[in-house]
């Protein structure tokens, strides 16, 4: 045998080995259950994502990132189910939801990668139940709780359309287009929903305020989660932010309107940063601990760290919250996992890169 020939022979093996390994790996993309890493049972779970609604590219099951968090969120629920889903916004970029492409874009960024999740019973469900590889699965329905982000306000009938069209398709979306909503997810854990956007445009906060404030003082508590796209604590391109920045503005309403509701909030989860980070609360007021959750479909590099991270990394990756515990032995749990960045790269589950806990008074230790 000739050597160019040899060497051809060769170049074809190994691109075909490496193809009979996509293939694999593709095939075998959520079926990789993530290992027991909890000692507690918990009371209650949630899991946690923001910045998901990428428009997907050609051979997505093999190199969309929202896919490849998608699979190790439904490894990680079949491992230790949890009762709720939260969506930190910007749930279709670039500029929201429309109306024109309403059903294709609920199929790949809502059905395709969260199949485990969504409940395919609504009126109009047919026409989205194919992106379910073999269908969804049926544990238990959990509620799929939305916020919307920036990109999520630029088309005007966006809002309107997660918040009234979407339920029709999946029946267990849950978003409201208040300013402030108040949920009692679970006896004594209250979770409140801040559109950040609509705040941060400064149109009506003496309103807003008030909205706020209201919802914390009628909030049953103990636990209380605030959850924005926006992040409060940490600037666009990372650190503190500056006071006169629209985060720092944005960080100062929340502050005053948890001072004035006078009732502790143990933790702040938002999006909006293409990461995953956990920070230390200052002082009071103001939430304990500070987690970013923002990398559900691509991440982008740190370029400064926060004085007060106890975690910080530009990975792909989700969040878990975890309740457990009663009265001085109760703690929440929150834990960052970072995916591979393409379905192609995964390989068993996601990897739990930190893990902080948070009392009730708002002590965080490790």
């Amino acid at each position: 045998m000739k050597p160019g020939r040899a060497i051809g022979w060769g170049a074809r093996g190994f691109m075909g080995a490496c193809l009979v390994l996509a293939l694999f790996r593709i095939a075998a993309i959520g079926h990789g259950d993530a290992p027991d890493h909890f000692d507690h049972d918990a009371a209650f779970s949630m899991l946690v994502l923001g910045d998901t609604g990428k428009r997907h590219r050609a051979f997505a099951r093999g190199f969309e990132g929202q896919l490849s968090v998608g699979a190790d969120l439904a490894a990680e629920d079949r491992a230790h189910p949890a009762d709720a889903l939260l969506l930190l916004g910007d749930n279709f970029y670039m500029r929201g939801l429309r109306a024109e492409e309403l059903v294709e874009r609920i199929r790949m960024n809502i059905v395709l990668p969260y199949c485990r999740f969504v409940d395919l019973t609504g009126p109009r469900s047919e026409e989205v139940a194919s992106a379910c590889p073999g269908g969804p699965a049926k544990p238990p329905v959990r509620p799929i709780f939305a916020l919307l982000g920036n990109h999520d306000h630029l088309t005007r009938e966006s809002p309107s359309l997660q918040r009234d069209v979407v339920p029709a398709y999946v029946a267990n979306w849950k978003l409201s287009t208040d300013v402030v909503a108040r949920r009692e997810v679970a006896n004594g854990i209250s979770l409140i929903l801040v559109d950040s956007t609509r705040i941060e445009s400064e149109q009506d906060l003496p309103a807003y305020r008030e909205a706020l404030v209201s919802a914390l003082r009628e909030s049953a508590g103990p636990w209380r989660v605030l959850a924005a796209h926006a992040a409060m604590a940490v600037g666009d391109n990372g650190g503190i932010p500056v006071a006169e920045s629209v985060r720092g503005r944005f960080g100062t309403f929340i502050r005053a309107a948890v001072a004035e509701a006078g009732v502790p909030v143990q933790l702040f989860v938002a999006g909006h940063h293409h990461s995953l980070q956990a920070v230390e609360g200052s002082e009071p007021p103001g939430p304990a601990l500070h987690v970013i959750a923002g990398s559900g479909s691509r991440s982008r590099p740190l370029r400064t760290l926060h004085p007060r991270a106890r975690h910080a990394s530009a990975s792909l990756g989700f969040a878990r919250l975890d309740w457990a515990g009663e009265g001085q032995q109760a703690q929440l749990t929150v834990s960052l996992f970072e995916s591979a960045s393409w379905p192609l790269l995964r390989w068993g589950a996601a990897e739990r890169v930190a893990v902080l806990r948070v009392t009730p008074d708002g002590d965080v230790f490790e």
